[in-house]
């Protein structure tokens, strides 16, 4: 039974090459608007 070595990568460095070369990703900008609640209560 032969044994091989596990390499161990670091994820968000993999992810960060992987979007720098432009290799088997997508990137998609998401805006996100919270209400201030409080603010509207002032009102």
């Amino acid at each position: 039974m032969a044994f091989y070595p596990i390499d161990l990568i670091d994820g968000e460095q993999l992810v960060q090459e992987l979007k720098e070369l432009g290799l088997g990703v997508k990137i998609t900008m998401i805006e996100s608007v919270d209400i201030d609640i409080d603010w509207f209560k002032k009102i």
